[in-house]
C-alpha cells in the first residue's frame, strides 16, 4: 500500500510538471499576442499623439472665435 501511494504521488507530481510547459503551439500563440500587444500599444500612443495636436487646432480655432465674438 505505501509502494502504491508513493507510486502515485510521483505520477501526480510528473504530470504536473510536464502540464507546466507549453506547447509549441501555444508558445507561437503567446508570442503573437506580445508582439500584437506592443503594436497595439505603439499604435495607442501615436493615435494619442495625433488626437492632442488635434484638439489643440480645434481649441485654438474655437478659441479665437470666442475671442472675436466678444467684441
Amino acid at each position: 500500500m505505501r509502494s502504491l501511494f508513493g507510486l502515485l504521488l510521483l505520477l501526480l507530481c510528473l504530470c504536473g510538471l510536464s502540464g507546466c510547459e507549453r506547447t509549441p503551439l501555444e508558445r507561437l500563440v503567446y508570442e503573437h499576442a506580445r508582439e500584437q500587444a506592443l503594436v497595439n500599444a505603439a499604435n495607442f500612443e501615436r493615435n494619442k499623439q495625433t488626437r492632442e495636436r488635434q484638439q489643440l487646432v480645434l481649441r485654438r480655432q474655437f478659441g479665437s472665435d470666442d475671442d472675436n465674438d466678444d467684441d
